[in-house]
C-alpha cells in the first residue's frame, strides 16, 4: 500500500515520532524541516508511506516546481525486516521518478547501522535502472555526554590548536552571546531576526546563492523559536550583531541550521562563529540533549566547500560518510 499526503494532511505528532524512533539522524524527515524547507526554499513537501506485511518504508520528499527538481533529505526511513528493503526501494523510486522532475542531491541516512547501509545499496543497485548518480558527503554528529571543549581541538600550521583560545579572544573582544528566548517576548525579537535576514542575504550575495528566501526562513525560525522547536543564537558586540545560527531540536538531537556572519567585521573578530557555535553546544548539553548534528558537506575538492568541511571538523565528533543522488531527465 502507498500513501501520499500533503503538509495539512500529515499527521504531525505520529510521523515525527516515527521518524525518532526509527532513524538516527530524525530532523531531516520531520514536519519542522518541512515547514522551514517550504518557506526558505519555496518547495512543497509531500510525506510518503509504502507498507508491506513485513516493513514499512517512509520518505518526506520536497517538489520545488521552480526549478523542476525532487529531493529528499537523510531518507527513506524503513522499519521492519531487512528481506523487503529491495522491493520498498524499487517501489519508492518508480513513484518518485513518475513526476518527471530529475532528481537532486538526495541524501540518503549516514551509514552508521545496517539498516542505512542496506537502504544506500538498495538505491545504489537501482542507480542505473533510474538514470541516478551518487556522490559522496559527510555528516558530522558531536557527542554532547562527554567534555565538547575537549573535543574542539584541531591541527594547522603543524601546531594543535583549541577551539576554546579563540572564544576566550571573542569574550575579552567584547563579543556576547545570547538567545532567542532571552526577549522573544519582547520587541527586539523582530528587530533581531530582521538583522539575522540581512546577515543571510549577505551571505546569498557573497556565495551566489538564488534559490533561497531570506525572509522566509527567518520567519518560520521565529515561529519554530516561539513553539520550542528550535533555539536562535545572536553574537553581538555592542549594537552591532556578527552572527547567528539556529539549531532545530527534535528527540535527543539538536540539527544546525543557518550558521551567518558578518563578513566585515570577520576578520578582526574571528573567533565569533566559535563563540556562538560551542554556547550554542553547551545550552544543547544542558537540556540533557545527546547530539549535536552538524548540516552535510559533499567530498568535493572547490575551495568554498572545502573550507566548510574543515571548518566543520574543528567541533570534534564523528564524520559518517552519506550518499547524495541525483538523476537526469
Amino acid at each position: 500500500m502507498l500513501v501520499v499526503q500533503n503538509h495539512s494532511e500529515v499527521n504531525a505528532v505520529e510521523w515525527n515520532a516515527f521518524m525518532v524512533h526509527h532513524s538516527s539522524t530524525p530532523y531531516p524527515q520531520t514536519t519542522i524541516h518541512a515547514e522551514y524547507v517550504q518557506q526558505c526554499y519555496s518547495a512543497s513537501p509531500l510525506y510518503i508511506t509504502i507498507q508491506s506485511e513485513r516493513a514499512e518504508l517512509r520518505c518526506l520528499i520536497f517538489i520545488n516546481k521552480k526549478s523542476g527538481t525532487v529531493t529528499w533529505y537523510c531518507g527513506p526511513v524503513i522499519k521492519g525486516t531487512s528481506v523487503v528493503i529491495n522491493i520498498l526501494i524499487d517501489r519508492f523510486l518508480r513513484w518518485i521518478t513518475q513526476f518527471g522532475f530529475p532528481i537532486r542531491n538526495a541524501s540518503c541516512i549516514e551509514m552508521a547501522g545496517l539498516q542505512a547501509i542496506l537502504t544506500s545499496n538498495e538505491i545504489l543497485n537501482y542507480a542505473a535502472q533510474y538514470n541516478i548518480t551518487s556522490t559522496l558527503a559527510t555528516l558530522i554528529k558531536i557527542r554532547l555526554d562527554c567534555d565538547i571543549w575537549e573535543q574542539a581541538i584541531y591541527h594547522t600550521g603543524g601546531k594543535k590548536r583549541k577551539i576554546k583560545n579563540m572564544v576566550l579572544k571573542s569574550v575579552r573582544d567584547g563579543v556576547v552571546v545570547s538567545s532567542s528566548s532571552e526577549f522573544l517576548p519582547l520587541e527586539e525579537s523582530v528587530l533581531y531576526m530582521e538583522k539575522y535576514k540581512t546577515l543571510m542575504e549577505r551571505g546569498f550575495q557573497r556565495n551566489a546563492i538564488t534559490q533561497q528566501d531570506a525572509s522566509g526562513a527567518c520567519k518560520i525560525l521565529r515561529s519554530q523559536d516561539k513553539r520550542g522547536d528550535s533555539k536562535t543564537f545572536f553574537a553581538f558586540k555592542g549594537k552591532d550583531v556578527l552572527a547567528c545560527l539556529n539549531f532545530a531540536i527534535i528527540g535527543s538531537e539538536a540539527y544546525l541550521r543557518k550558521l551567518v556572519y558578518d563578513d566585515k567585521s570577520y576578520l578582526s573578530n574571528s573567533g565569533v562563529t566559535y563563540h556562538v557555535m560551542m554556547t550554542a553546544a553547551e545550552w544543547a548539553q544542558s537540556q540533557k540533549l545527546k547530539t549535536l548534528n552538524l548540516t552535510s558537506v559533499r567530498l568535493s575538492k572547490d575551495d568554498k566547500t572545502r573550507h566548510m568541511r574543515q571548518y566543520k571538523t574543528r567541533f570534534g565528533g564523528t564524520i559518517f560518510p552519506i550518499y547524495e543522488f541525483s538523476s537526469e531527465k
